[in-house]
């Protein structure tokens, strides 16, 4: 709390955010993941980002708002996945075939696997398979959201960091990271219904490699 004196007219503060921390839902930009000294598109990290912020990929481009169809695939209703499970296109498939819904170009993908990355983060988590990242590229996902990222430990004969590596890194999928699908999960239960429409307004802070953000869906 920043206070300025006795009988002052209002009251602010000093927010200190650490963007990519797991607890913060946020919005990965293309500036976030960087490979062999480049970031998406094959942009050398030197131009992308300086000590005055991102000059290339910041989070702020999404500042106009993302507004999309979303769709959830409950990966384990009433449940969670297994410790290290290894999430593929064949789970993906299988979570749409249960709610009976086509999954479509420009989908916001939300994903729930019913685990909690910080109060789960002693276990072995589940992650999403390079098979899993090329299942949502070949279908278009627009966005990803959810509580199943890259698995930690590493998954055993899989590419480590498939999410961000490949989804974000080389295909340009924006990861919404730290994302909690339990309210939204029980709501479309409740409905019956796995479709919706997807919000995220993001904040017109430049110069950053990602951004917290609150993810709305509109039934």
């Amino acid at each position: 709390m920043l206070f300025t004196g006795f009988g002052a007219p209002a009251m602010a503060e000093v927010m200190i955010v650490t963007t990519h921390h797991p607890e913060v839902t946020h919005l990965d930009a293309m500036s976030h993941w960087a490979e062999g000294g480049r970031v998406y598109p094959g942009v050398d990290v030197a131009q992308s980002s300086g000590p005055t912020g991102v000059r290339h990929g910041a989070a702020d481009v999404y500042a106009g708002g993302i507004l999309t169809r979303g769709i959830l695939l409950d990966l384990a209703p009433g449940g969670r996945l297994s410790p290290a499970h290894p999430v593929t296109g064949a789970d993906l498939d299988a979570a749409a075939a249960r709610a009976g819904i086509s999954v479509l170009p420009g989908d916001a993908l939300v994903v729930r696997g019913g685990w909690d990355r910080v109060v789960d983060g002693d276990q072995a988590l589940p992650g999403m398979t390079l098979d899993a990242v090329r299942w949502m590229h070949e279908r278009g996902i627009a966005v990803y959201a959810g509580d199943i990222g890259d698995a930690r430990p590493p998954l055993p004969g899989e590419e480590p960091g498939a999410l961000h590596r490949f989804g974000l890194g080389r295909l340009a999928i924006p990861l919404i990271d730290a994302a909690d699908p339990e309210e939204l999960a029980r709501m479309c239960a409740r409905l019956g219904r796995w479709t919706f429409q997807f919000v995220v307004a993001v904040p017109r802070i430049a110069g950053t490699t990602g951004l917290p953000v609150n993810p709305l869906a509109v039934f």
